[in-house]
């Protein structure tokens, strides 16, 4: 039996080892592909936090304009139809506003992981999301982002 001419390397007959840099490619190509995508989660998770603590900054001055819309409600109403109470608590938490008509009827506002949520009590019956609605901070001004969570509501009543 006469001995093969080819070398072996690792089992691999010698004319088969060209192919071997195909495999070195898509390891590369794979390798690139893997870093873009841990590259681009980086990025969206620099961007949510960085909204969240946009928001976080805004959060005072929204709630202040809700506050004035709610006072000109209320001179309108001419008694105190709605109260405004915001829940206390640190930077590590959801931030939460809550206004209060008759009838014990609520909308609620908080800001969970950097977007804002309005939900309502009682929830619009057969609403999607069980009647929240996810408020994107594109909005110039905190009254124009205030009058846009109240309004819908406001004319509920």
């Amino acid at each position: 039996m006469a001995a093969s001419t080819f070398p072996v390397v690792a089992n691999i007959p010698a004319a088969e080892l060209d192919h071997l840099d195909w495999y070195r490619q898509l390891g590369a190509s794979h390798r690139h592909r893997d870093e873009s995508a841990a590259d681009a989660a980086r990025r969206l998770q620099d961007r949510d936090r960085e909204q969240q603590r946009a928001l976080r900054r805004r959060w005072p001055g929204i709630v202040e304009a809700m506050r004035h819309v709610i006072r000109c409600y209320n001179e309108g109403a001419g008694h105190e139809a709605l109260s405004v109470s915001e829940e206390a608590n640190d930077e590590r938490r959801d931030l939460v506003v809550q206004v209060v008509a008759r009838g014990q009827q609520t909308l609620t506002m908080a800001l969970v992981d950097g977007d804002l949520c309005v939900s309502t009590t009682p929830a619009v019956t057969g609403a999607a999301d069980d009647g929240r609605r996810w408020i994107a901070l594109d909005e110039p001004s905190d009254e124009t982002v205030a009058v846009h969570v109240l309004r819908h509501w406001l004319l509920r009543l």
